[in-house]
């Protein structure tokens, strides 16, 4: 077990590498400037290369990477240029408020998805199960973004019943009704599936149908009807 940790935990960190040298060269591969971005138009030539200089771009790709790897592991993510704050400072800011609507996201999904999946692969080829699986497709077909604008469109322009827009925790619920829909919408959508595929498959398994072969002599099944013990 030891050795099956460890082999996992180095393939980790070999994933964590590879998407560290990803995002550094689509970065440095995206064009333009960036000092740009954090020096105003009047800037010179002579103040740019000096911002350069002290970012660290003059230098060669390699050193620039080991400078951005050291930093990632340190835990120095480095400044923003859109924030003018270190990163690491950003999302330690919004991270209370990311985990609040995370959890509550995975809750809900889990309350909703699971007994519905489990109730279409119980009742398979009913009405029950052709019209979950005919909402789980709608809803995974649907674009976040597209969801996002309908539901700033119905609730905050049309019904005026929720916020557009801020954050104020648990004190004021109303403030994270769209987010969360927003969220788990789509993940309730792929668990009610997976529910589904794994009910019927338990149904299918030797020992259920051994179980539903006592229970019922007949071999007749009637879904939802309370089964004998033999």
């Amino acid at each position: 077990m030891l050795k099956s940790i460890l082999k996992r935990i180095g393939y980790m960190l070999i994933v964590i590498w590879v998407v560290s040298v990803m995002a550094f060269v689509l970065m440095r591969c995206a064009p333009g400037d960036p000092t740009v971005t954090m020096l105003p138009d009047t800037a010179t030539d002579i103040q740019r290369a000096a911002l350069r200089a002290e970012l660290g771009l003059d230098k060669p790709y390699l050193v620039q990477y080991w400078i951005y790897f050291k930093g990632l592991v340190t835990g120095n993510l480095g400044h923003s240029t859109l924030y003018n704050e270190p990163c690491a400072q950003i999302i330690m800011n919004r991270l209370p408020t990311t985990l609040c609507v995370s959890i509550i996201s995975a809750v809900i999904v889990f309350i909703i998805s699971v007994p519905m999946g489990i109730s279409a692969g119980v009742s398979k080829g009913s009405g029950l199960d052709f019209s979950m699986i005919f909402f789980v497709v709608i809803l995974q077909s649907m674009s976040v973004v597209w969801v996002c604008v309908l539901l700033l469109l119905i609730f905050s322009v049309w019904l005026k019943c929720l916020p557009s827009m801020g954050y104020y925790g648990l004190s004021k619920p109303a403030y994270l009704v769209m987010p969360v829909i927003a969220m788990s919408y789509r993940l309730c959508a792929q668990l009610a599936r997976m529910s589904r595929s794994s009910m019927i498959d338990v149904l299918n398994e030797d020992y259920i149908t051994c179980a539903m072969q006592g229970a019922f002599p007949s071999g007749r099944y009637i879904p939802n009807m309370p089964l004998r013990i033999p």
